[in-house]
């Protein structure tokens, strides 16, 4: 998987970077979304939610990331 970076935007103060793939699907990170939504341990409490929810096509998380 090829990510570009595609855009940079605050979202609620914190500074988030977009990712583009060759199928011009978005990716986040987990930590800058965790931070946006004030989390208190961002990275871990969005793994968190990812693991719950893949193969959810509403959620659309891939397991790619768990191999």
């Amino acid at each position: 998987m090829d990510l570009a970076l595609c855009k940079q935007e605050k979202f609620n103060g914190v500074l988030v970077d977009f990712y583009r793939d060759e199928n011009n699907d978005v990716f986040m990170t987990r930590e800058q979304i965790g931070r946006a939504l004030e989390y208190k341990n961002p990275n871990d409490s969005i793994r968190t939610i990812h693991r719950r929810n893949i193969g959810d096509s509403y959620f659309c998380v891939s397991d790619y990331f768990y191999s």
